[in-house]
């Protein structure tokens, strides 16, 4: 699926109003997906007041306030820093995106997992921990 700037979606919405909301014109010249996509950005586009195209964004954008991210990491903090436990207590976000709102909200503050030690490191570094001690 091919993704379209915010420009490249404000030049399509501008060339709609130009051609008379003309959708396969503008559809024909630039390469839009189709004229119902054409048709809902121009709605957003309107809706937002004829705005110089943030309405058209990639529609990923923010959808927890700032006071959302505060109170998830907040809870994270303060119990425990679980994150499964902070997800299951408010009903979001997923791990990836709690853990980066405590890295931009409270720099170091995440309690980083480490991976498992493999046996044959174990082994290696009891045994030389014996070899040591004798």
């Amino acid at each position: 699926m091919v993704k379209y700037t915010r420009e490249q979606r404000l030049r399509a919405v501008r060339l709609y109003e130009q051609y008379d909301r003309s959708a396969a014109s503008v559809v024909n010249e630039l390469g839009c997906p189709s004229r119902q996509m054409l048709v809902r950005w121009h709605r957003a586009w309107v809706e937002a007041g004829r705005d110089d195209g943030g309405s058209l964004g990639d529609g990923r954008g923010e959808r927890y306030t700032p006071g959302q991210k505060r109170a998830a990491v907040d809870h994270y903090l303060r119990h425990g820093r679980c994150a499964a436990r902070t997800i299951r207590a408010l009903g979001y976000p997923c791990k990836a995106l709690l853990a980066r709102w405590v890295d931009e909200l409270e720099p170091g503050r995440r309690r980083i997992r480490r991976a498992p030690v493999d046996a044959g490191t174990r082994r290696k570094v009891c045994f030389s921990n014996l070899r040591s001690a004798l």
